[in-house]
């Protein structure tokens, strides 16, 4: 997993001819399009390696917030896979709105996959969820 983010940041780094770009888009469509594929029914990203990295907490806003940096002349997420994010992400917040502790025994990184929840939420168009956006201002 690791592997494909950091080619993801290689790709989107390197700018030189025009053959090159369009490998490096075809690149980053591939890999935006396998990592939305790797997302959950219930809408987060779940390590199948790591224990404390099941719950899907840190990692989901991780690679959601690195999904969207993705251009959408790139690749576009469907609204239903954004919205299944966001819910994820609203929904695991407890009740002092900190992602990473709502698993009883295992604390999933919460300071790290708070700050991260904050990006993916700061980064997400209003457009793409009116409702989870409403839900969080109340």
């Amino acid at each position: 997993m690791y592997r494909i983010l950091f080619l993801l940041f290689l790709l989107t780094a390197c700018q030189t001819d025009e053959a090159v770009e369009a490998e490096r888009l075809r690149l980053l469509r591939e890999a935006s399009a396998w990592l939305w594929e790797q997302q959950a029914d219930d809408g987060g990203w779940h390590s199948e390696v790591h224990g404390i990295l099941k719950g899907g907490q840190a990692w989901t806003p991780y690679i959601y917030d690195a999904l969207l940096a993705v251009p959408e002349s790139t690749y576009r997420p469907s609204s239903a896979q954004l919205e299944r994010a966001l819910a994820f992400m609203i929904n695991n917040l407890d009740s002092l709105g900190v992602m990473g502790r709502s698993q009883s025994l295992v604390l999933e990184y919460p300071v790290y996959a708070t700050a991260y929840t904050a990006l993916a939420l700061a980064h997400t168009p209003v457009a793409a969820s009116p409702v989870l956006f409403e839900r969080t201002q109340s």
